[in-house]
Protein backbone atom coordinates (compact mmCIF):
# COMPACT_ATOMS: atom_id res chain seq x y z
CA UNK A 1 0.00 0.00 0.00
CA UNK A 2 1.01 3.34 -0.82
CA UNK A 3 0.33 6.90 -1.68
CA UNK A 4 1.98 8.99 -4.24
CA UNK A 5 1.87 13.19 -3.81
CA UNK A 6 -0.42 12.94 -7.36
CA UNK A 7 -2.96 10.83 -5.32
CA UNK A 8 -2.65 13.03 -2.37
CA UNK A 9 -3.43 16.14 -4.31
CA UNK A 10 -6.05 15.13 -6.30
CA UNK A 11 -7.67 13.36 -3.60
CA UNK A 12 -7.64 17.02 -1.98
CA UNK A 13 -9.21 19.08 -4.58
CA UNK A 14 -11.96 16.31 -5.68
CA UNK A 15 -12.87 16.33 -1.68
CA UNK A 16 -12.80 19.82 -1.53
CA UNK A 17 -14.72 20.26 -4.37
CA UNK A 18 -17.29 17.35 -3.27
CA UNK A 19 -16.96 19.51 0.43
CA UNK A 20 -17.82 23.08 -1.14
CA UNK A 21 -20.91 21.08 -3.42
CA UNK A 22 -22.39 19.42 -0.14
CA UNK A 23 -21.46 22.29 2.20
CA UNK A 24 -24.53 24.22 0.09
CA UNK A 25 -27.10 21.60 0.72
CA UNK A 26 -28.86 21.23 4.06
CA UNK A 27 -29.18 17.33 5.46
CA UNK A 28 -32.38 17.20 5.34
CA UNK A 29 -32.80 18.70 1.53
CA UNK A 30 -30.40 16.18 0.67
CA UNK A 31 -32.19 13.26 2.01
CA UNK A 32 -35.46 14.10 0.92
CA UNK A 33 -34.21 14.88 -2.50
CA UNK A 34 -33.42 11.25 -3.43
CA UNK A 35 -36.55 10.26 -0.67
CA UNK A 36 -38.96 11.92 -3.64
CA UNK A 37 -36.28 11.35 -6.63
CA UNK A 38 -37.25 8.68 -9.68
CA UNK A 39 -33.83 6.85 -8.83
CA UNK A 40 -36.22 3.40 -8.21
CA UNK A 41 -35.92 4.03 -4.07
CA UNK A 42 -35.82 1.04 -2.03
CA UNK A 43 -36.75 2.24 1.52
CA UNK A 44 -35.58 -0.25 4.40
CA UNK A 45 -37.45 2.12 6.54
CA UNK A 46 -37.89 5.70 7.29
CA UNK A 47 -34.00 6.00 7.71
CA UNK A 48 -32.61 4.27 4.81
CA UNK A 49 -32.48 4.62 1.30
CA UNK A 50 -30.48 2.72 -1.65
CA UNK A 51 -30.97 4.12 -4.62
CA UNK A 52 -31.02 2.51 -8.39
CA UNK A 53 -27.59 3.98 -9.27
CA UNK A 54 -26.03 2.12 -6.25
CA UNK A 55 -25.80 4.99 -3.71
CA UNK A 56 -26.94 4.30 0.33
CA UNK A 57 -28.45 7.25 1.80
CA UNK A 58 -29.22 6.69 5.99
CA UNK A 59 -30.07 9.58 8.58
CA UNK A 60 -29.91 9.38 12.56
CA UNK A 61 -27.77 6.88 12.62
CA UNK A 62 -27.90 4.08 15.27
CA UNK A 63 -24.72 2.96 15.38
CA UNK A 64 -22.70 6.76 15.30
CA UNK A 65 -25.10 8.99 16.76
CA UNK A 66 -23.24 12.32 16.28
CA UNK A 67 -24.27 11.67 12.37
CA UNK A 68 -27.21 13.47 10.69
CA UNK A 69 -27.26 12.12 7.38
CA UNK A 70 -24.93 9.55 5.75
CA UNK A 71 -24.53 9.82 1.52
CA UNK A 72 -22.40 7.03 0.44
CA UNK A 73 -21.68 7.10 -3.12
CA UNK A 74 -22.05 4.34 -5.69
CA UNK A 75 -18.59 3.84 -5.65
CA UNK A 76 -18.81 2.63 -1.89
CA UNK A 77 -14.72 4.82 -1.52
CA UNK A 78 -16.63 8.08 -1.10
CA UNK A 79 -19.29 9.45 1.45
CA UNK A 80 -20.48 12.63 2.85
CA UNK A 81 -21.31 13.10 6.64
CA UNK A 82 -23.40 15.67 7.94
CA UNK A 83 -23.00 15.63 11.66
CA UNK A 84 -25.67 16.71 14.39
CA UNK A 85 -23.34 19.40 15.34
CA UNK A 86 -23.34 21.07 11.82
CA UNK A 87 -20.00 20.10 10.32
CA UNK A 88 -19.51 17.96 7.14
CA UNK A 89 -16.97 15.48 6.47
CA UNK A 90 -16.26 14.00 3.03
CA UNK A 91 -13.99 10.98 3.17
CA UNK A 92 -12.24 9.01 0.31
CA UNK A 93 -10.80 5.29 0.85
CA UNK A 94 -7.72 5.40 -1.32
CA UNK A 95 -5.99 2.24 -0.77
CA UNK A 96 -6.99 -0.80 1.17
CA UNK A 97 -5.13 -3.87 1.77
CA UNK A 98 -5.67 -7.53 2.19
CA UNK A 99 -5.30 -7.81 5.86
CA UNK A 100 -7.67 -4.92 6.68
CA UNK A 101 -5.93 -1.10 6.97
CA UNK A 102 -7.09 1.62 4.13
CA UNK A 103 -5.97 4.78 3.40
CA UNK A 104 -8.67 7.25 3.51
CA UNK A 105 -8.69 11.19 2.76
CA UNK A 106 -10.90 13.40 4.53
CA UNK A 107 -11.99 16.85 4.04
CA UNK A 108 -13.84 18.35 7.43
CA UNK A 109 -14.70 20.79 9.20
CA UNK A 110 -15.29 19.55 12.10
CA UNK A 111 -12.75 21.96 14.26
CA UNK A 112 -13.79 24.91 13.26
CA UNK A 113 -12.26 25.27 10.04
CA UNK A 114 -11.47 22.95 6.96
CA UNK A 115 -8.92 20.68 7.09
CA UNK A 116 -7.81 17.75 4.84
CA UNK A 117 -5.73 14.77 6.09
CA UNK A 118 -4.82 11.55 5.50
CA UNK A 119 -5.35 8.29 7.77
CA UNK A 120 -4.37 4.74 8.26
CA UNK A 121 -7.02 2.69 10.04
CA UNK A 122 -8.15 -0.85 10.39
CA UNK A 123 -11.39 -1.20 7.64
CA UNK A 124 -11.95 -5.12 9.58
CA UNK A 125 -12.28 -6.21 12.78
Amino acid sequence: MKITHEMYQNSMERLLELYDEYKEIAPDELYNHFKNSHYGVFEKDESFISLEHGSLIEKNLKSIPKVEVMYIFNDFYTSVIYNKDGSLSVHETLDTTEDGLSVIANVSDESGKIEFKVTIETTYN
